[in-house]
């Protein structure tokens, strides 16, 4: 609450608003006194703010300074080709390593690609050409869940009130409160004091923490793909050209997405992990057959052709809850099945 809208509720004097704000905003509104006086004392009696922030909290309000990192992208590409006039090949393979400016987000790439064509005799040629990848992605959870997502980075850092930090503080020192190894530890919204009491540290987004939970959860996709043609060109009475022709596609992609029981989504039902696979399987087989001559300054082109084509595509879901062992997404690791599809 700033003094204009305090004015509103107290009266239209500086005096009145600081008052007010001095006794309502932090015990009420904000929760958190992260400055070096008490509430009662942060405005002066002409409504000026006259405190400062805690040494202990100063290097830790930034969200969006401990969300995003300087990510880089590295490709390489390596190819080679040869041909004489009866055969000619080419071969490359690719890797592409790119880690994304949000933390524990990146994207792998591994590629291959191999071409062959041969004419050995004239009036036969014949050719393959065969390509496949191998992809894994770690997406930062919730940016495509819509803007509302409490682990969208975007929608959380922009939000969350300037005045609460990242980690964990003594509310009475601003002292960072340190873990058994002496780590810097995540504020979840409260904790417990050495005489058990429950302190609470932000009255916004209690039980959300995007940092952490994007630390704890995942959201993986591996995804395999692989394509090859082939074909052979029969040549016969001039003008006549029979070509066999056939390609098949396989792909395959699989989801695993784990909540922490930790804090978030996953708290709730003791952690969570969620399995989506995809395979998808097609092909064509073409027969065409060609009539090309040409007669004086006219031609003629005809072409006959037929083809089979074939399309299978599966799809499986499961969904549980209840985790024996934390940080471990894989579906034996979950106990209890909330849902299964297929």
């Amino acid at each position: 609450m700033n003094l204009k809208n305090a004015r509103m509720t107290a009266g239209d004097t500086a005096a009145a608003a600081a008052a007010y704000a001095s006794k309502n905003v932090i015990g009420d509104i904000v929760g958190l006194n992260i400055f070096d006086k008490a509430p009662d004392a942060l405005y002066s009696a002409d409504g000026k703010f006259n405190a400062n922030i805690l040494n202990g909290y100063k290097d830790d309000l930034d969200w969006f300074g401990q969300t995003i990192r300087k990510g880089y992208r590295q490709e390489y590409n390596v190819s080679a080709s040869t041909g004489t006039e009866k055969a000619d090949a080419y071969f490359s393979i690719g890797y592409l390593d790119e880690n994304g400016y949000l933390k524990n987000s990146d994207f792998e790439r591994l590629t291959g690609r191999a071409v062959m064509n041969v004419n050995p005799v004239k009036w036969l040629k014949m050719g393959v050409n065969l390509s496949a990848s191998h992809q894994t992605g770690n997406n930062t959870s919730g940016v495509g869940d819509g803007a509302s997502s409490y682990i969208n980075p975007f929608m959380y850092c922009r939000n969350i009130s300037p005045v609460y930090p990242v980690h964990l503080h003594d509310i009475k020192t601003g002292e960072y409160i340190l873990d058994a190894n002496g780590n810097k530890q995540f504020d979840s919204g409260s904790y417990r004091d050495a005489q058990g009491v429950v302190q609470t540290t932000r009255n916004q987004y209690a039980d959300r923490h995007v940092i952490w939970e994007n630390q704890l959860d995942y959201d993986r996709t591996y995804r395999n793909t692989m394509e090859g043609i082939a074909y052979a060109d029969f040549h016969f009475l001039n003008d006549f050209t029979f070509t066999v022709k056939g390609d098949v596609n396989l792909r395959n992609s699989e989801n695993d997405t784990y909540n922490s029981a930790i804090i978030g989504d996953g708290k709730g039902n003791n952690g969570r992990a969620k399995k989506v696979t995809y395979r998808y399987k097609n092909y064509t087989f073409q027969q065409q057959l060609r009539y090309v001559h040409q007669f004086g300054d006219h031609g003629v082109n005809v072409l006959l052709g037929h083809e089979n084509y074939y399309y299978n595509y599966d799809y499986s879901y499961e969904y549980k809850v209840n985790q024996v062992f934390a940080g471990k997404g894989n579906m034996t690791n979950v106990t209890e099945m909330t849902s299964i599809d297929g």
